[in-house]
């Protein structure tokens, strides 16, 4: 089936916390992701042996309606895929490289002189794509928990 996918993604923290949502069809899910080793250090690690290293090293919580979505190890898998992806495109995009220096870079991380006055600054970006679903990805994001219409 194929199914339209919309990404949103914010830096919190550059390279290590992002937040934003992935809408899938009709259906909005909220996200945030921390990498507990920066995107920028990822290369130069030992791969992670087995799902809870990999769920230690990438925390990913997924909302729907303001409530945490427990996910199966199949669940996280697809959705930190689709979102660890975006984020690690995201942190290597010139334009995210160069916002995070000077002024607007203090700012991002609530400092500089315009701080002092509450001012403060986001950057993110939004994808949009269509993929081809299996249908048992169809169905599992048909659960009540995501509540996609995708059956």
């Amino acid at each position: 089936m194929k199914v339209s996918i919309e990404r949103y993604i914010q830096q919190v923290r550059d390279g290590v916390h992002y937040k934003g949502h992935v809408k899938i069809a009709d259906t909005q899910l909220e996200y945030e992701l921390v990498f507990a080793v920066p995107i920028p250090k990822l290369d130069d690690m030992e791969s992670p042996n087995g799902i809870t290293e990999i769920r230690r090293l990438f925390q990913l919580t997924v909302k729907r309606n303001n409530a945490n979505i427990e996910l199966t190890d199949g669940e996280y898998g697809f959705f930190l895929q689709m979102l660890a992806e975006l984020a690690i495109d995201f942190y290597n995009n010139p334009q995210t490289r160069d916002n995070n220096e000077g002024m607007m870079g203090q700012m991002l991380q609530g400092r500089g002189p315009m701080s002092v006055f509450g001012a403060s600054v986001s950057i993110g970006i939004t994808s949009t794509s269509s993929h081809d679903f299996e249908p048992a990805l169809c169905e599992m994001l048909s659960a009540p928990k995501f509540g996609c219409s995708l059956a």
